[in-house]
């Protein structure tokens, strides 16, 4: 029906919008459409012969193309995987990577590689994983992000790897600061004693917003004593916190709670920590230890 099938072939990958190559057994490109030129942002001449390895990220999986596309001479299943590629001169992109084996075998095989962007789907998946496991007011993770994180320090504790220690932190009055300087002074206030939470512990310390006004603290191969953390917390949120409308008198009532090699059951340690907390509140901006 048609006079040259190999020349329509070439038209076709000419206007096709995914990226398209020939790969020579050591990953060198043979050929690329021009949908593969605007995604790696080179032009034909330079394009042909690169190592299409130079072009992908380490991260998060490494791929090494000499091993694929040996194991394709192998087994001939295409190989289908999410991939990070940087354009020349601009930033990391990711894209969905497929690779078969179209012919031969050892150095004379040629493979084909398609790649698709697809980064604008990951930044929406990773904005809503973001929004599941982080308090969109601070930023920190939420109270599902650190209740896991202490189950599975809880564990390790258990097996007799190091002590854990839990602060819990309660703002003492924040229902007046709502009332007096609005949603926007409470959200405010809420991201300040954030950045103070974070900068007062580890970096290797979990920190998150558990509900409200109270925030929780995971230290893990327990170092220094932490009476000595929560009084880093309690004094840094001691500092007021400046706002348009004025200046906040801030303080907070922290309940520290610890785990000895051996002890199982996060839960009891964040029962501990809780009514610690409550203890510390009578006497509001103190710290009071649990008794595990």
């Amino acid at each position: 029906m048609f006079a040259d099938t190999d020349a329509l072939f070439r038209a076709a990958l000419q206007c096709m919008p995914l990226g398209v190559a020939l790969l020579a057994a050591d990953g060198r490109i043979i050929f690329a459409n021009p949908a593969l030129r605007v995604m790696l942002g080179i032009d034909e001449a330079r394009l042909t012969g690169a190592d299409l390895a130079s072009f992908l990220e380490a991260e998060p999986t490494p791929i090494d193309l000499g091993e694929a596309c040996h194991r394709l001479t192998v087994d001939s299943a295409p190989l289908l995987l999410e991939q990070r590629y940087r354009p020349e001169g601009g930033p990391a992109r990711w894209g969905i990577l497929g690779l078969s084996l179209l012919g031969g075998d050892g150095p004379g095989a040629v493979f084909a590689l398609n790649l698709q962007d697809i980064t604008e789907r990951k930044s929406e998946e990773e904005r809503l994983h973001r929004l599941a496991f982080h308090d969109h007011v601070t930023g920190l993770p939420n109270r599902a992000v650190f209740e896991e994180r202490l189950v599975a320090a809880a564990g390790r504790v258990a097996d007799g790897q190091g002590e854990l220690a839990v602060l819990f932190v309660d703002l003492d009055n924040f229902k007046a600061v709502n009332d007096a300087f609005g949603h926007h002074g409470g959200d405010h206030l809420l991201r300040t004693v954030a950045d103070r939470l974070r900068s007062s512990v580890r970096s290797t310390d979990i920190v998150a917003r558990y509900g409200g006004d109270e925030f929780a603290v995971l230290i893990e191969d327990v170092v220094i004593a932490p009476d000595a953390a929560a009084a880093r917390v309690e004094a840094s949120l001691r500092r007021p916190v400046i706002l348009d409308q004025g200046s906040i008198a801030l303080s907070a009532s922290v309940g520290v709670a610890i785990r000895r090699p051996g002890q199982r059951d996060p839960e009891a340690i964040m029962r501990e920590a809780d009514a610690a907390m409550y203890r510390a509140k009578v006497g509001r901006g103190v710290i009071v230890r649990g008794s595990l």
